[in-house]
Formats: structure tokens, sequence, C-alpha cells
């Protein structure tokens, strides 16, 4: 009887981000980034789980990019260098299953949106690097890892996907928008703005969240669990944040009923929060037309 042959073992190799180890899976799966390296550059970790249209790409500077994995520091490009990459990847994604070898992708762009920034000097660092941001949105939702590895194999470049933008606003946002750790001097002047129905786009509009229901019931539960959060009451409701509630209970005028300012201090009185209630007597500024 023949003896049975030994399990197969999985290959991997180690190689360094910086000071930080990444393990690589060979030619199986992209950088893995590891936690304290997330934690020092700010970013969360990957979910090569998610299906999403809209994603935000970090290309890091040369010294979190890995040189032991043979990539290249995204300094040296250009935004429409950095641009191609990102279309060509996801034109032609690297599966690593046999069955999926070669296949190209059907997703489309429609809209990217590239920001080049200047990397922050640490201790080890050379010098100041640059390192980019891309916003982009596609037709279809798309698994990420196969987009990542191309990039890897194809254009030599590191990159970080993060995975909780649920809107194209959102990504945009984080490149456009100044914060108290991301001053105005620090952001991209010259971003590079592409769409598929082309003219130009205002990038200020496109910051904007969409004024739906459930972004203002999602503000309201943040601002009410920060309140929690620091021990303070809970904050005052407008007339706005009244809006998500009255769609969420159907409450409205019909030619039949016309009563419905009345049914809504009554569903708030009965499933409100206490500032919610407050609101009521505000009734009369709310129409149900």
């Amino acid at each position: 009887m023949e003896a049975a042959p030994p399990p197969r073992r999985r290959l991997r190799q180690k190689t360094t981000v910086a000071s930080a180890a990444v393990l690589l899976v060979a030619a199986a799966s992209a950088v893995l980034w590891p936690q304290p390296l997330l934690d020092r550059e700010e970013l969360e970790a990957e979910d090569p789980s998610k299906h999403k249209t809209v994603y935000l790409i970090t290309f890091p500077a040369l010294a979190f990019a890995g040189r032991a994995a043979g990539l290249r520091c995204p300094s040296t490009l250009t935004r429409e260098e950095i641009a191609r990459c990102v279309v060509a990847a996801i034109a032609s994604p690297l599966y690593t299953h046999l069955g999926h070898a070669g296949r190209t992708s059907s997703t489309e762009l429609l809209m990217y949106v590239v920001f080049r920034e200047m990397h922050h000097l640490r201790d080890g660092d050379a010098g100041r690097l640059a390192h980019f941001h891309v916003a982009l949105k596609s037709s279809a939702s798309f698994r990420f890892g196969p987009v990542k590895k191309a990039l890897e194999v194809n254009c030599k470049l590191a990159s970080h996907w993060s995975c909780s933008h649920e809107g194209i606003w959102s990504a945009i946002r984080y490149g456009f928008f100044p914060t108290p750790k991301k001053p105005a001097e620090e952001l991209d002047s010259k971003p590079l703005v592409w769409t598929k129905t082309g003219g130009h786009v205002s990038l200020f509009d496109l910051c904007q969240e969409p004024t739906t229901s459930a972004a203002l019931k999602r503000k309201r539960e943040n601002k009410v669990k920060d309140s929690s959060a620091t021990g303070r009451a809970e904050p005052r409701a407008t007339e706005i944040d009244l809006y998500p509630f009255i769609i969420e209970h159907k409450i409205q005028n019909s030619p039949d009923f016309q009563h419905a300012d009345d049914l809504l201090v009554q569903k708030l009185k009965a499933v409100g929060s206490p500032a919610m209630v407050c609101v009521q007597d505000q009734r009369a500024l709310v129409r149900f037309d």
C-alpha cells in the first residue's frame, strides 16, 4: 500500500514595511498591513470580504511601502500616472484562482479623484515624500483584493483600501476638507478629477452628504451617542431631526386625514427620545402637505 502524499504547505515569506513585519502569501494575496502600522498612519483594517462601489485608496510613501517587497515609492509618480495605474488594475485585476486567471473585469469607473499630499516626516524618514489618496466610485460592487494585487504586481505599488465610506461624498471629503489633524495647507490644491460624464464638477458640492432620511437619522444618532459618551445631556432636537421620524412612521396628511401633527405628537410621546418629544411645541412649523 502506497504511503499517503505529504500535506501541501502554503509557501510564505516575510518582508518588512518600515520597521513593522508584513506577512506575504507568495503569489496568492496582496500586502497585509500590520496593526501597528495601521494605528500609526490612522488607517482602518481592510476587509477583503466587502463588495463595494465606493473605495478610498491610499498609496503610502516609500518608508511604508516595503522595499523588500520590490515596491516603489509613489513620490516619483504624478497624479495622472497614479490614475492610469488604478484604471488599468480595475480593468485587469489579478485573480489567484486558476479558474479566474487572466479574466478581465466588467467593472466600469464612474468617477475618481486623485489627491497628492506630503507625508509627515517621522523618525527614520530620509526626507519629506508624497503619498496619494484616490476616491473612486464604480458602476457595480467589487472586491478590492484582485485590484490591489494587480497594483502590486503590474505597477509595483502598495495600497491600502478603506471600506468604511458608504458614499463617494465621504471618500472625497477625506481628501478635500481640512481637519484639526490635517490643516488646509497640507491638502492638495489641485487634485485630479475625472468623471465618466465629463465636464466641470465642484468638489465642494460632491463632498456634501445627501439629505436623505437615513443620513439625517444617522447624524442624529451620532450626536446623541457622542453626548452620552461625554456625560452631556441629549442635544436639542431641531425640526429637521423630525424628518426621518416622520418618514419612518409614515406620518402624512391625506384628503381623508388632516391631523398628521397630532399623530406626530402621539408617536413622539410613545417612542421618541426626550429631546425629540420637546419638538412637539414646534409642530406648527412642520407641514404635512
